[in-house]
């Protein structure tokens, strides 16, 4: 095998192989800040959803809450109006409801 003859070499191909070798340094600057920028984004993502999922779950158990009140009042409203018929009912028998009122109701 022939060993290179350096100054053939670049006498020859001089100009273009050092335009790619600039050429071959940007690319290599311009990966590394792409690294640098994607890992801060992605590291900015990350702290975004965990941000997200904490809101999340504070809003489930907001909810949470919320349903339980309203279970709650559902029940109780069930038996106020039981109570209030059963009421209606106890004054019914005892005949202190007018006639012409009960046709209103």
């Amino acid at each position: 095998m022939n060993a290179v003859d350096w100054g053939t070499f670049l006498e020859k191909a001089g100009v273009p192989f050092s335009i790619l070798l600039v050429f071959g340094y940007f690319v290599l600057m311009g990966v590394r800040w792409l690294g640098v920028l994607l890992m801060n984004l992605q590291t900015r993502h990350i702290a975004f959803l965990d941000k997200t999922e904490s809101a999340l779950q504070s809003t489930k158990d907001s909810q949470d809450k919320i349903m339980r009140a309203l279970a709650t009042l559902t029940k109780e409203q069930a038996f106020l109006q039981e109570a209030v018929v059963q009421i209606y009912e106890i004054i019914k028998d005892l005949e202190i409801v007018d006639e012409d009122e009960e046709e209103d109701n």
